[in-house]
């Protein structure tokens, strides 16, 4: 593969959790490691109270409205669009 093929565009980092307090406890290091290293990091989850300390450290956060008692990962990911909110904001 030549180099001219290769994206200019920094790579993109896409971070999903079912609940922003686990991204803020055990994710945060590894996304400003990956902002540091020129990735373009965006959190994926549902609104809460670390939402708001994330976007102040200048991160990229979509909501992503779920259920956190569902047992149905099929409802989450499609009925609930995970899929689509991720494609609609990035």
């Amino acid at each position: 593969m030549s180099e001219d093929s290769f994206s200019t565009e920094s790579p993109s980092l896409l971070i999903v959790a079912n609940w922003d307090w686990v991204i803020y406890n055990f994710r945060l290091a590894l996304a400003r490691s990956a902002r540091a290293d020129g990735c373009d990091v965006t959190f994926v989850c549902p609104d809460g109270k670390y939402v708001a300390d994330l976007q102040a450290e200048g991160f990229r956060c979509i909501e992503w409205s779920l259920d956190r008692k569902s047992l149905n990962p099929i409802t989450e990911g499609h009925g609930r669009g995970l899929a689509s909110c991720a494609r609609s904001d990035l």
